[in-house]
């Protein structure tokens, strides 16, 4: 069901129907003469609609001249003026189109209007909760909320079996437990190589929604990684639902750009916003 992971040399990318992409997450400039048309080949023969690739500044002008274009961008992700660049190229017209483009720039307008605001206390504003890191023992817990907050996902996170050997690797889980139960959950993938963090797979049970969950994980997350001496973190988020974008703006995060028609996320593809904020200093809160 999940798409697969391969390699070509020092590149990484995700491809297959599920996503209907290939998406590159990591590549080194020397493989990019046998790489770029290896993909071309790739997406074509196997009738995706888009690749998208998280590439340095050194890529960027090679992947622009092969007909992607950039869609976002994070600062400082490899180091000092070492940009980000998340360049797209499609394959079918209309994956290009984003047929949802008012409710698109409404939750964005919405998320920027509160980067005014602070961040609540991470007390949650009183209401009786623990955040603390997840280990391989509430990994079944993990991957029941999973299972009822997203009827798909671009990774297998419905499988605990997944999650635990995710635990093994360079990602952290987070748990927010509410009257002894776990209600909400996210992670941390690290990028130890280059000193940054995504915070991802928020997740938070119907009936604890509203309440500043997912915004009390994100500041404990943040502690956690800065302690680790991470020094960035960004943010792939859905760009119809207004709630994270919403929280990332109020965490000071700063927008990065929108990625059209990328992800299969609750039974269907939607486009997701970026969102990143140096790690030097905590967000101020009320």
């Amino acid at each position: 069901m999940y798409d697969r992971i391969d390699h070509l040399k020092d590149t990484v990318f995700q491809h297959g129907p599920f996503n209907d992409r290939v998406y590159i997450m990591q590549t080194a400039p020397e493989d990019h003469a046998e790489l770029l048309p290896y993909i071309e080949k790739l997406a074509t023969r196997r009738g995706y609609g888009k690749v998208i690739a998280k590439v340095p500044a050194s890529a960027r002008r090679a992947f622009a001249a092969w007909g992607a274009a950039e869609e976002g961008r994070v600062p400082d992700y490899y180091g000092a003026d070492q940009d980000a660049h998340f360049m797209a190229r499609y394959f079918d017209s209309r994956r290009r189109k984003e047929h949802q483009s008012d409710l698109v720039r409404k939750n964005l307008a919405i998320a920027r209007a509160k980067a005014t605001e602070n961040p609540s206390p991470p007390d949650g504003g009183g209401w009786n909760h623990t955040v603390s890191i997840a280990v391989a023992a509430d990994a079944e817990a993990l991957s029941r909320i999973y299972r009822r907050v997203f009827p798909t996902y671009p990774f297998p996170i419905h499988d605990p079996e997944y999650l635990r050997q995710a635990m093994q690797r360079d990602v952290v889980y987070f748990k927010l437990e509410h009257d002894h139960c776990i209600s909400a959950v996210a992670s941390a993938e690290m990028d130890l190589a280059n000193g940054a963090v995504e915070m991802t797979d928020f997740a938070t049970l119907p009936e604890l929604r509203g309440q500043g969950a997912a915004q009390s994980l994100l500041l404990a997350m943040e502690t956690a990684m800065r302690q680790r001496g991470l020094r960035l973190a960004f943010t792939i988020a859905r760009a119809c639902s207004a709630g994270m974008n919403v929280t990332f703006a109020k965490c000071r995060y700063a927008f990065g750009g929108t990625l059209r028609n990328n992800t299969n996320i609750s039974g269907r593809i939607e486009s997701m916003n970026l969102w990143f904020r140096p790690l030097a200093h905590p967000a101020a809160t009320s």
